[in-house]
């Protein structure tokens, strides 16, 4: 027998699943105001929707906000530390940070950062890397 409570958590999943889907529609077709409705709706809906985070992410930035845009994928980073697109998105919109004054150097800790959590991931899935000698500077090592 299925209860009430059952039946709204089902619901509510598929109804926040339409506004993402929605939103997403919009996003595809070019319409970004629309789209931004859709993700906003869909976080007033779940609070904790990753997707529509990067998502919104991903607006700001084709509008050219970039540090609206690192919000947005900081907060999927903070909800799910290890989805690697949001974090992956973030990296990159890092690299256009001009406004925000981040100095070069905290974006490369933000890069090494990354990097080290990348290959932690690898290690954990018990496949490691191989290095490999670089020729052009010797002293240093490729991971492959």
């Amino acid at each position: 027998c299925w209860s009430l409570f059952t039946l709204l958590q089902y619901a509510h999943a598929g109804f926040v699943s339409i506004l993402y889907e929605q939103g997403m529609r919009s996003m595809l077709q070019g319409d970004f105001s629309l789209a931004l409705v859709g993700f906003q709706d869909t976080i007033a809906a779940e609070s904790s929707y990753v997707d529509a985070y990067n998502a919104l992410g991903r607006i700001f930035w084709e509008q050219g906000d970039v540090a609206k845009a690192i919000e947005m994928y900081d907060r999927c980073v903070q909800l799910s530390p290890l989805a690697t697109t949001p974090a992956h998105n973030r990296l990159l919109a890092l690299n256009y940070v001009g406004e925000r004054n981040m100095a070069t150097m905290d974006v490369f800790r933000e890069h090494t950062m990354w990097g080290e959590r990348f290959c932690k991931q690898i290690s954990d899935l018990g496949t490691g890397f191989e290095d490999w000698l670089c020729q052009r500077a010797v002293h240093r090592r490729l991971k492959i």
